[in-house]
């Protein structure tokens, strides 16, 4: 019996890294697609509006964060590394745009380092704002540029000496390709491509080197909170104006503060110990790489949503440079895209009806909806507000 439920759990594996491997390769690549293109255009609206020196300090830290973003989606897409756990190795395996070519084991773990230190640099990154915001209102430190800069290449070593202990260790504990897992996990393409290396999963400098993450992404993250919260409790203060158009900063600056936490908690902190999850054996599963690999992937993407449709103006430029011949009416900026989603909402529930054949009383009620809105929006509202 036990013997059953071990081979149950064996393929079940198998099936689990063959979905999940597809998921990882159709979701890494949009996401990562998304976030280059509006990474490289945010950089593009922000350098062309560098004669504004009353926001350069913050546009360094938006610039900063974007480079991090754009530099991992990149990686993403021509490298789309592929992880696989089982009980004894992990299996790094080099796909995308790289994986059409032969690379040397040199050559494939310089492509784990640059991809590593872009990890790790996007990690840090995130209380890279927060911290302007902490200078800005609570330090009155709003033209510190030294101490800004300063932060940013403190940011910078720390990813780096990470990366290097990673690719160190994973040197250290090279190993010989396993048949055992060429034969159930990997697929034709995959047994002949030479673009993978296989690591001995319980080497101790695993372990030191997680350590060395947990250490460093906690207090990442511990610094975001403390930040998140001085700032807050500052906007809070009784003494700042109640009312007027500093209260919609205020708010929006606390949304801002909000879901940079949420964002660093999501992206960061359960990736990590994710990871950490492959040191007990009754614990981990073989599509654990994948899961990973996948939730990060979303990390650059979160990040740029953040920055343009939340942070300054940048949402209107971006709408400006990706829509150059219209006329953009700020005040109708939100509305239309607001209306863009609401109407792809409803014509996805519509769409889903129809393909199970039974219309319930909320499906007949948003197939009325969409029809008053395919009318009332798109034919008349949408050349307006574009």
């Amino acid at each position: 019996m036990l013997k059953k439920t071990k081979i149950l759990i064996y393929f079940f594996q198998i099936i689990m890294y063959q979905i999940l491997s597809l998921i990882q390769s159709i979701n890494v690549n949009i996401n990562s697609t998304i976030s280059l293109f509006f990474s490289l255009i945010l950089i593009y609206c922000i350098l062309s509006q560098r004669n504004n020196k009353r926001i350069i300090n913050f546009n360094i830290v938006i610039i900063t964060s974007c480079i991090g973003d754009a530099l991992l989606s990149f990686m993403h897409i021509i490298s789309n590394i592929e992880i696989i756990y089982t009980d004894h190795y992990s299996y790094y395996t080099i796909n995308g745009v790289l994986g059409k070519f032969s690379l040397t084991s040199k050559n494939i773990f310089f492509v784990i380092f640059i991809f590593t230190y872009c990890q790790y640099f996007c990690y840090f990154s995130l209380s890279i704002s927060l911290f302007y915001k902490f200078m800005f209102l609570c330090k009155n430190e709003k033209y510190n540029r030294k101490l800004l800069f300063q932060y940013i290449i403190l940011i910078i070593l720390i990813a780096l000496l990470l990366s290097v202990i990673k690719i160190f260790i994973l040197y250290a504990a090279t190993k010989e390709p396993h048949e055992n897992i060429n034969k159930y996990y990997l697929n034709e393409q995959q047994k002949i491509n030479t673009n993978t290396l296989s690591f001995n999963r319980k080497h101790y400098g695993f372990i030191i080197q997680e350590i060395f993450v947990l250490i460093f992404i906690i207090i990442s993250f511990f610094t975001i909170i403390i930040f998140g919260i001085l700032v807050t409790k500052k906007l809070n203060k009784k003494n700042i104006k109640k009312s007027g158009k500093t209260v919609d900063l205020r708010n929006k600056m606390k949304s801002v503060i909000l879901m940079q936490m949420i964002s660093a908690f999501i992206f960061t902190i359960i990736p990590v110990f994710l990871t950490s999850l492959y040191f007990f054996t009754s614990l981990y599963f073989s599509s654990l790489g994948h899961i990973i690999l996948i939730m990060t992937s979303y990390l650059p993407l979160s990040n740029i949503i953040i920055h343009i449709f939340f942070t300054y103006d940048y949402k209107y430029r971006v709408l400006q440079l990706i829509f150059p011949n219209k006329h953009i009416n700020k005040r109708k900026r939100y509305k239309a895209i607001t209306e863009i989603f609401k109407f792809f909402f409803l014509a996805t529930n519509v769409c889903y009806s129809n393909q199970d054949g039974k219309l319930s009383y909320q499906k007949r009620k948003t197939r009325k909806l969409l029809h008053v809105k395919s009318n009332g929006f798109v034919q008349s509202e949408y050349s307006s507000y574009l």
